[in-house]
C-alpha cells in the first residue's frame, strides 16, 4: 500500500511538472523532458578530475631584474646612431687588443733563447709600460676631447656659413663645400699642440729609460748578480728609443678619434705589428742579435706606425 501511494504521488508530481513546463515552453518536445528526467542526480554533483588538481604556483619574478633587462633591451636598438657608434667603437677596440698580441709575439720568439732572456723581457716591458703609460693615456684622452671640440666648432661654423642657402637673409649662395679644397681646410691648434707635447714627453721618457735602466732594475728588485740583469738592461736601453714614436702615435691616434676615425689607427697598428712579427725572427735568429733584436724590431715597427699616420690618405 505504501509503495502504491509513493508511485502515485511521484507520477502526479511529474504530470504536474510536465504540464507546467509545456505551458512555459510550448515549442519544446517531450524528449527533452525525458532526457532531463533520466539524468541521474549524482552525476550533476560530480566535478571533473582535472578541476580537482591543484593549480601550479606562479614563478616569482624579481622586479629589479625584469626592469633591468627590459631597459637594456630598450637601450640597444639597431638604428642609425647605434650603427655609427658601433662603427667607431669596434675598430678602436681591435686597435687596443693588437698591442698585447704584439707583446705575446715578442715573448714567443724570445722564449726560444732561454728562460733568463724571457724573464728579462717581461721585467723590461713592465718597467717601460710603468714609465710610459703614466702620461701617454691622459694625453690620448685629452687630445681626443680637444680635437673633437674643435671639429664640432668648425662644423658649426660651416653650417652658419652655408646658411641654409638663403640670400635674402644676408648669406652668400656659394657653399663652403663648393670652394677649392685648399680654402676649405682649417687649422686645429689642438692637433699641433698635442703632437709637440707628445714629442717632448717621448724624448724625456727615452732619456729616463736609457740612462736610468740600472736604477729602475734595482727598484724592481733585480740584483746585480742575477742572470737576467744584463739582458733586461740591454733590452730596456734599446727599447727606450721607441718611446718618442709611441707617444706621438698615441697623440695621432687621439687626433683621428677626435675626427671620429678609428679605422686609420687600426690600420697603422696592424701594419706595425705585422712588421714586428716579421722582423723578430730575422733579427733574433738570422742576424744573431738575440734579445736586442727583439727590441730593435719593436722600435722599427713603432716608427713605421708614425710614417703610416703621416702619409695615410685620411691625414
Amino acid at each position: 500500500m505504501a509503495t502504491t501511494t509513493t508511485t502515485t504521488t511521484s507520477s502526479f508530481c511529474y504530470s504536474n511538472f510536465q504540464t507546467s513546463y509545456s505551458k512555459r515552453n510550448p515549442n519544446s518536445s517531450s524528449s527533452s523532458l525525458h532526457l532531463l528526467r533520466t539524468i541521474p542526480k549524482s552525476s550533476l554533483r560530480k566535478l571533473p578530475k582535472e578541476n580537482l588538481k591543484p593549480k601550479p604556483k606562479k614563478k616569482l619574478v624579481n622586479p629589479l631584474t625584469n626592469s633591468f633587462f627590459s631597459n637594456f633591451s630598450h637601450q640597444i636598438r639597431v638604428d642609425e646612431i647605434g650603427l655609427e657608434i658601433l662603427s667607431i667603437a669596434f675598430p678602436a677596440a681591435l686597435a687596443l687588443a693588437a698591442d698585447p698580441i704584439a707583446s705575446l709575439v715578442d715573448s714567443a720568439f724570445v722564449g726560444h733563447l732561454g728562460s733568463a732572456e724571457l724573464a728579462a723581457v717581461g721585467v723590461s716591458i713592465s718597467v717601460f709600460n710603468l714609465v710610459s703609460k703614466l702620461l701617454n693615456v691622459p694625453l690620448l684622452n685629452i687630445t681626443t676631447s680637444f680635437v673633437a671640440e674643435e671639429q664640432a666648432l668648425a662644423s658649426y661654423g660651416n653650417d652658419i656659413s652655408l646658411g641654409i642657402n638663403t640670400s635674402d637673409q644676408g648669406f652668400d649662395d656659394t657653399s663652403v663645400l663648393q670652394q677649392p679644397l685648399g680654402e676649405n681646410k682649417k687649422p686645429f691648434p689642438a692637433v699641433s699642440a698635442s703632437l709637440a707635447l707628445a714629442a717632448g714627453i717621448g724624448i724625456a721618457e727615452a732619456i729616463t729609460l736609457s740612462t736610468g735602466s740600472g736604477s729602475l732594475m734595482n727598484i724592481m728588485g733585480i740584483s746585480v748578480d742575477s742572470p737576467m740583469r744584463l739582458p733586461a738592461e740591454q733590452f730596456l736601453a734599446l727599447r727606450a728609443f721607441g718611446a718618442p714614436p709611441i707617444v706621438i702615435a698615441l697623440a695621432a691616434q687621439g687626433t683621428f678619434r677626435g675626427f671620429m676615425d678609428t679605422k686609420t689607427p687600426l690600420y697603422a697598428t696592424v701594419t706595425g705589428n705585422l712588421l714586428n712579427a716579421i722582423l723578430d725572427p730575422v733579427l733574433i735568429f738570422f742576424f744573431g742579435l738575440g734579445i736586442g733584436g727583439a727590441a730593435i724590431s719593436t722600435v722599427i715597427s713603432e716608427y713605421v706606425k708614425n710614417v703610416f699616420y703621416c702619409f695615410c690618405p685620411s691625414s
